[in-house]
C-alpha cells in the first residue's frame, strides 16, 4: 500500500470477533498465522484501539484493503 497514511500503525491489525463467526475462531486464528508468517503483520485481539477490524459472518467474503482511521473496519467471511 504505497500511502503510509492507509497502512496499519506499527503493523498491528487489532480485531474483534461477531458473535455467530466464534464457531470458525480456531480456523481463522490459525489463518493468521499463516498470514504473519508470509507478511510484515501482526494480528492481536482488540483492547482500546479506535482503529481495529471486526470479522463477522456474511453471504458474500468483503473488507476494505487499506486502513483509513475510521474506527471499525468490517470482514466479511
Amino acid at each position: 500500500i504505497p500511502h503510509k497514511a492507509n497502512r496499519w500503525p506499527i503493523k498491528k491489525v487489532p480485531y474483534i470477533f461477531e458473535g455467530s463467526l466464534l464457531d470458525n475462531k480456531i480456523l481463522i486464528l490459525d489463518a493468521f498465522v499463516d498470514f504473519i508468517m508470509i507478511t510484515c503483520l501482526k494480528f492481536v485481539p482488540r483492547t482500546t484501539e479506535i482503529n481495529y477490524v471486526k470479522l463477522l459472518a456474511g453471504n458474500v467474503c468483503y473488507s476494505q484493503v487499506v486502513m483509513n482511521e475510521r474506527g471499525e473496519h468490517q470482514v466479511s467471511l
